[in-house]
């Protein structure tokens, strides 16, 4: 007798394939002009980052094999925790396996069923999951809406508070006042975690023991690992309560090495974010002038939104049948009837390339 759940798991995929909503690894192709990557300033094509990672791990290419905790406390953990300080001008860094782990590790130690988190609705899955883990009472504001959430902290008697919010929201392109919500924390006693992960190179300017910055080294970086801006008590009580953290293999010494060289690079070239968000912004204004909804995009992430899941497959097939790779994104990943095709700049597209997508934008008639 098969298990009960079968027929549900059965019945859910004949759903998700009848309203297009099927997901399957996509085959990779070196022939495309990849539009999905994450690796926002081209750097996985250093060559001056990949020879610099070589000689840093020592041709030691294999898994760290136990946790950072248990002897795997490498000299490379606090050179790459001490480079993101200079980078990022903070006097402490935790350095994590993921951001998506960073998130529920910081979320799930740092608050409990007595505190109170307030969520931008359209933060990323690892925040919601986070909260979910730490048991707190969750209040979700409208995105980017401040007022409301004002309303939501001054109505709340919950003492303990932490607010959290994306900087860069990584599928509609747009950016939160960091500033405005560093009030509302300072004001309200809270907490305020800021998730940087589609930032290029976050530089907040904001100096105060309510923030908490989390950013990743998989997408700007092109490397692996998370970090948290914190303080020094902050990061103490996260080594000794944070799951993921205790209780994951660490990062291996060619990841690591990687990171570091890459954030050495990052550190020397801090022009590199703004020539892309100038690109992004020249693209975005072309995209205007003929006609093109990309949303509220103010950042290298420009959707391309065209509501249904059928039309955002059709066009992601007539990308690809001009060898531009750009995804078809849609829900449970967005609202429904938001389904996009999700572009990412990065420093690496040529001019004509961005031309052709506009080109294929109209022949499609959105």
């Amino acid at each position: 007798m098969k298990p009960l759940a079968q027929n549900r798991f059965e019945n859910e995929l004949k759903i998700l394939s009848q309203n297009s909503q099927m997901r399957n690894f996509p085959k990779i192709r070196g022939d495309l002009i990849d539009l999905s990557s994450n690796s926002y300033l081209n750097l996985h094509k250093n060559s001056q980052i990949n020879e610099r990672a070589k000689i840093l791990c020592e041709n030691n290419f294999f898994g760290a094999l136990a946790s950072r905790l248990v002897m795997q406390n490498t000299p490379l953990f606090e050179h790459l925790e001490e480079c993101i300080c200079k980078w990022k001008n903070c006097d402490n860094i935790l350095v994590f396996n993921s951001g998506f782990t960073a998130n529920l590790g910081i979320i799930q130690a740092l608050a409990n069923e007595k505190s109170a988190i307030f969520s931008d609705r359209l933060n990323h899955a690892s925040i919601i999951d986070g909260i979910r883990l730490s048991g707190a009472k969750h209040f979700r504001f409208n995105h980017l809406d401040y007022e409301h959430l004002e309303k939501l902290l001054k109505s709340c008697e919950i003492s303990e508070k932490l607010i959290v919010c994306d900087a860069v929201f990584s599928m509609d392109g747009d950016i939160a006042d960091v500033k405005k919500l560093a009030e509302l924390a300072e004001n309200y006693s809270a907490f305020l975690l800021i998730d940087e992960a589609h930032s290029i190179d976050f530089d907040n300017k904001i100096h105060s023991e309510n923030l908490l910055v989390m950013g990743t080294l998989s997408k700007a970086a092109a490397g692996l690992g998370a970090y948290l801006q914190c303080s020094d008590t902050i990061k103490k009580y996260l080594i000794n309560r944070s799951r993921p953290l205790i209780f994951s293999t660490a990062l291996p010494q060619s990841v690591l090495a990687w990171d570091i060289a890459a954030i050495e690079y990052l550190s020397e070239n801090r022009n590199l974010g703004k020539e892309l968000l100038q690109k992004a912004q020249n693209f975005r204004q072309k995209l205007k002038e003929a006609g093109i909804n990309f949303g509220q995009s103010e950042s290298q992430i420009i959707p391309i939104i065209v509501k249904s899941n059928e039309n955002a497959l059709n066009l992601s097939k007539k990308f690809l049948e001009n060898k531009i790779y750009i995804p078809a994104i849609r829900p449970p990943t967005v609202p429904a009837n938001s389904a996009r095709c999700r572009i990412s700049l990065n420093l690496g597209i040529e001019d004509d390339v961005l031309e052709k997508i506009i080109s294929i934008l109209k022949e499609a008639n959105l």
